[in-house]
């Protein structure tokens, strides 16, 4: 019987292990066969290849105009059916050129010559060509279709003698700019279209919105947030993330710095500090700390690496590829745990689920590793395979060392000093890493890469945080959910391109007036408002009604009591007694105003942060589902090559409106004001600065379409933010089991003008979306095609 059981265990290991071998074998393994119904020349382009290109394009001012002449270089494998089909004339220059390299089909092209590198592992497939321009004005990159076999990567430089480059359309910022260089690196952009002059200008060096800092000191201000806003918390998960924040905002002036001048190098530092911090972090747990290896803290600490390394994994590939890799590695994961279950090693279980997540879901990322290890710059990608496979080594040695304390350290150390050699290579890998060009703009992308998912991790933690904190009415006096929801909201507002020094400053103007929102010395008094509940709410709500009728009394007896009184018609006596009756005393603290309309209804915080997610989600429906089309839906946008993390880079700024809706739900007991409209317009204060001043501040717009933005995007702004303030409005009194219009007097004209003048606003933003989003995305984003505001020269810049 016991061989059965281990027999049937044996079958349940090898099952997910061998289907993750066949899913996941390596492209160039595979035998490729055209198709009898596939164009040859097709089937070569679209062969989901890892291919590279340089391009080098040369704008030269000739005595027929402006000439354009441009180089291609595509570097592939050896086993890349494209050279094949090079050789034997299927694909012509052209074919490489457009649909590979993104090169404008008006172009005339040479035809392809194959040359092979020293090792005989790759070869280069390359092609010269005459681009067209009109007078001086035309597209150097417009890819005619997304193939599946456009190249991965690739760097594209120009240069221009005699002209200088005034103008620039493109979907995604360069790297570099100058009126003499352009230089982009990453994927193929849908166009970039350039404008040039006749003639040279003086170049004034680099100024501080080209090259990606700015996009990294955006990213490293919710981490100032995480270090300054919760140093007075209790809550045990502060200590770790200020430790995180101190780390990684310690890293921001000098990698801001070396962006600022050499953004490759700076790139090539921070993806080190990224891969090499978990080594560092076991080493501090041994040294510093006195925590043994083999305790709990380091096992949680092994594990939330390993779901960093996996989730990683996912976050990089596309989405649906990244939901097949979580279902085949949980599924993976339960049959190894179910065979150490069945072989009767009940402790041994959770260890096999953590091999098996690590084998399966890591899989993609080994087998792309597995290819970089090969090139000048695989020291980093043999790092990042021993940080994959560290988390089963420490998990394995706790496991090992439960009884064994001495052999389970041994093996740990043993194991982990074989699986961290590799970062060897990087010495070897230095010079050439930081000197030459080619390896540069794949270090960046991973300096880049790793700031988005640090950040997508912070997100998650806080998210559950604020989740588990907001279900008692006392957690607004521990600054940790305060310090939580602004990170979240600034992450929100952080755009998925930073181009311009005004964006940065409107994040950070964002920041301030979070904490003029909410102000630290309102959350004893929040606590005490949120606390009420939903009778004593009942209670409340009536009172404040009856006391609106007492006021009123009180102003008419005032405005008519002394004609009477004079007339002889009521004596002083009866005046005074009813206008003593209607005076109430001056009360210190919370006033019966602020009590019944400026608490939390009798429901919970995280209730109310329920209602307000809803209630924005309702109320920006419109402007989030255009802004939504734009991004994922506009004509040319191919999502199949995007991966997740991109995906989710691109609908955060969409988000950012039910993040408003969640932040006055939540803290509607601590924003300023005692009442649902005047709480409601401190937001809008609050919201209309940064969002603004984002579009102000956008040197590549002409003051007319600024102004229309602004007058737009404030209208928008309006509608959030006041459409809140009547929603809650509505939702207390009817949590006091009354009528809205009891509580507001929808008779009176002045009670009447705040919801007309809102369903108004509503009703014109709704029908004019279209037009406001355009006219908007043009001012942030940059045109959409040639017609359009060109960026001056320094005003674009990629991540």
């Amino acid at each position: 019987m016991t061989a059965v059981r281990y027999v049937f265990a044996l079958v349940l290991v090898l099952l997910p292990l061998g289907i993750g071998a066949v899913i996941y074998t390596p492209d160039d393994l595979r035998l490729v066969e055209f198709s009898r119904e596939v164009d040859p020349q097709e089937a070569a382009i679209r062969v989901n290849a890892p291919r590279e290109a340089e391009v080098s394009v040369l704008l030269r001012s000739t005595v027929r105009g402006v000439e354009v002449t441009a180089d291609y270089v595509i570097d592939v494998f050896r086993r890349d059916p494209l050279i094949d089909a090079v050789r034997t004339g299927v694909v012509d220059g052209k074919a490489v050129a457009c649909s590979i390299a993104g090169a404008p089909e008006t172009g005339v092209f040479s035809p392809p010559t194959v040359e092979f590198g020293r090792d005989d592992l790759r070869a280069k497939v390359l092609v010269s060509g005459t681009l067209t321009l009109s007078d001086t004005d035309g597209y150097i990159e417009r890819p005619s279709s997304y193939h599946s076999g456009q190249v991965w990567e690739r760097t594209l430089r120009v240069r221009t003698e005699g002209v200088s480059v005034v103008e620039l359309h493109s979907d995604e910022g360069p790297a570099l700019m100058g009126p003499d260089r352009i230089e982009f690196t990453g994927p193929i952009n849908r166009y970039i279209y350039v404008s040039v002059e006749s003639g040279s200008t003086q170049w004034t060096g680099w100024s501080l919105s080209q090259g990606p800092a700015l996009w990294h000191i955006a990213m490293g201000v919710p981490w100032l947030l995480v270090l300054f806003l919760g140093y007075r918390s209790r809550h045990r998960v502060r200590g770790p993330l200020r430790a995180g924040a101190i780390a990684y905002v310690f890293s921001i002036p000098p990698l801001g710095a070396m962006l600022l001048w050499i953004p490759s190098t700076a790139g090539v530092i921070l993806s080190g500090i990224f891969m090499v911090a978990p080594v560092l972090t076991l080493i501090w747990c041994r040294a510093v700390r006195g925590v043994e290896p083999l305790g709990r803290q380091v096992q949680w600490l092994a594990f939330g690496a390993l779901v960093l390394a996996v989730g990683t994994a996912a976050a990089l590939l596309p989405a649906g590829s990244a939901l097949t890799l979580i279902g085949g590695g949980a599924a993976a994961g339960a049959s190894l745990a179910a065979a150490a279950w069945i072989a009767g090693r009940r402790s041994w279980a959770a260890i096999a689920a953590l091999i098996g997540v690590t084998l399966v879901c890591g899989a993609p990322l080994v087998d792309f590793l597995v290819e970089q290890s090969a090139l000048p710059y695989g020291g980093f990608a043999l790092l990042t395979l021993g940080l994959l496979a560290a988390p089963v080594a420490i998990g394995l040695a706790a496991a090992i060392g439960a009884r064994r304390k001495a052999l389970g350290y041994t093996i740990a150390v043993v194991v982990s000093a074989v699986l961290f050699l590799p970062a060897a290579a990087l010495v070897v890998d230095a010079v050439d890493t930081v000197v030459r060009d080619y390896p540069r703009r794949v270090t960046l992308a991973f300096a880049t890469d790793a700031a988005a998912i640090l950040v997508a991790a912070l997100v998650t933690l806080l998210i559950v945080l604020i989740i588990r904190l907001s279900t008692d009415a006392h957690a607004y006096a521990d600054p940790i959910i305060r310090m939580a929801m602004f990170v979240i909201v600034v992450i929100a507002v952080i755009p998925n391109s930073v181009s311009t020094l005004g964006q940065v400053l409107a994040l950070l103007s964002l920041t301030f007036t979070l904490i003029w929102l909410v102000p630290a010395n309102r959350a004893d008094r929040a606590a005490r408002l949120a606390a009420i509940g939903r009778r004593t709410h009942v209670r409340l709500v009536r009172l404040e009604i009856w006391q609106r009728l007492v006021d009123q009394v009180a102003r008419e007896t005032h405005r008519t009591g002394i004609a009477r009184a004079a007339a002889g018609e009521v004596p002083l006596s009866t005046l005074y007694g009813t206008w003593s009756a209607s005076v109430q005393p001056a009360r210190a603290g919370i006033n019966l105003h602020e009590a019944a309309l400026g608490s939390g209804g009798g429901f919970s915080p995280r209730a109310n942060l329920l209602a307000g997610v809803g209630a924005a989600a309702a109320l920006a429906l419109p402007i989030m589902a255009y802004e939504a089309s734009l991004i994922f839906f506009s004509p040319g946008t191919d999502l199949s090559g995007q991966s997740t993390l991109e995906l989710l880079g691109d609908g955060r700024s969409v988000l950012r409106w039910v993040v408003y809706g969640a932040l006055f739900g939540l803290f509607y007991p601590a924003l300023r004001g005692d009442r649902p409209i005047a709480k409601a317009s401190a937001l809008l204060v609050a919201l209309l600065v940064p969002e603004l001043l984002a579009i102000v501040l956008t040197p590549a717009a002409s003051a007319e379409q600024i102004a229309f933005a602004v007058a737009i995007r404030a209208g928008q702004i309006t509608v959030l933010c006041i459409g809140l303030g009547l929603f809650w409005e509505w939702r207390l009194s009817r949590s006091a089991g009354l009528r809205w219009g009891q509580l507001r007097d929808f008779r009176k004209a002045g009670a009447l003008v705040t919801p007309v003048t809102t369903l108004v606003v509503a009703a014109a933003t709704t029908v004019v979306t279209a037009l406001a989003g355009a006219a908007v995305a043009a001012i942030l984003q940059g045109p959409a095609g040639i017609s359009g505001v060109g960026e001056p020269i320094g005003a674009s810049t990629p991540r």
